[in-house]
């Protein structure tokens, strides 16, 4: 898969390399330190070629890509339990500052900011390379206030306000970014209410969610990340008339070399990378479940 890393350039490191590297980090088995070692040393490419010298804050990309691309690397720091801070710039800065998350304004931003935030500590001033102290207008109550707002009636998330329509990828998005809140009783409230529409949703023959008309790989995969947040065992989430569950879904979707396919069942499977990501996180997820952990996206380094 590594070829797939990188095909977008040094960027493009801080997608599926961040995500890639992030579920070795989470799994049981460890990451090798070669593997490490050559993601730091990327990840120390990206930043300094990022970097503003006047403030000494880094944003990878602009506008809705500079969320995207900044936060999956801290979240990997974050999981390799690394300092987020590479060659005296710390990553997390930004996060100090809640217009970084919240003016794109959908789900996607709000889930990744929210994995940032529980996992670190955010000062009430801070100062930068200028000089200029600055006040920070991040807390943990405002961005869950901001998953809050983008539920539709009836609970349940779609992926901006402009959409009232329930979307399962959304929803269990969100799930997944508000496990681990344990402090909150309207958190839980919320999670219940949005696992019970993802409940709702029909299960085929085989065991997937159906998403889009079709038993959906991608979707199944999330679901099943969403459904340990409340400690649903997917082994036994099943078509009632095949006993076919969402685990033995995903098991049928693994080809001999242990990645994931969208059609296993063809002489020459061609593994997807994003799936074999999503399936890897899900099953890291239900592992840790049954372990007694918390989930993938808290690693709790306060």
């Amino acid at each position: 898969m590594s070829d797939e890393f990188k095909k977008g350039g040094a960027k493009y490191a801080t997608t599926l390399y961040d995500q890639y590297v992030m579920v070795l980090a989470r799994s049981n088995r460890g990451i090798k330190s070669n593997i490490k070692e050559a993601y730091m040393a990327r990840v120390k490419d990206v930043v300094l070629s990022a970097v503003d010298p006047t403030t000494n804050i880094a944003i990878v990309g602009e506008g809705w890509s500079a969320v995207n691309y900044t936060t999956n690397t801290v979240m990997t720091l974050i999981a390799l339990k690394e300092s987020t801070t590479i060659d005296g710039v710390d990553l997390a800065v930004p996060y100090y500052d809640q217009t970084f998350a919240i003016e794109h304004n959908n789900i996607y931003t709000f889930n990744n900011y929210i994995s940032i935030i529980k996992n670190i500590e955010i000062p009430q001033k801070y100062k930068t390379k200028d000089g200029i102290e600055h006040t920070s207008t991040t807390t943990l109550d405002k961005v869950i206030d901001g998953m809050f707002a983008l539920q539709i009636e009836g609970g349940g998330w779609s992926w901006s306000v402009t959409e009232k329509a329930i979307d399962l990828d959304a929803t269990t998005m969100a799930i997944m970014g508000l496990a681990d809140i344990k402090h909150n009783e309207k958190v839980t409230n919320v999670i219940n209410t949005a696992i019970a529409k993802v409940k709702a949703t029909s299960i085929g023959k085989n065991g997937g969610l159906m998403n889009f008309g079709s038993e959906n790989k991608n979707s199944t995969a999330t679901a099943m990340s969403a459904f340990v947040v409340t400690n649903d065992d997917v082994a036994n989430i099943k078509n009632l008339e095949t006993g076919k569950s969402i685990l033995d879904f995903m098991t049928s979707c693994r080809m001999p070399n242990g990645a994931y396919s969208m059609n296993v069942n063809v002489d020459a499977p061609v593994a997807d990378v994003i799936l074999t990501k999503d399936a890897c996180i899900a099953l890291i997820n239900y592992n840790r479940m049954l372990r007694g952990e918390n989930s993938f996206y808290f690693v709790n380094m306060k």
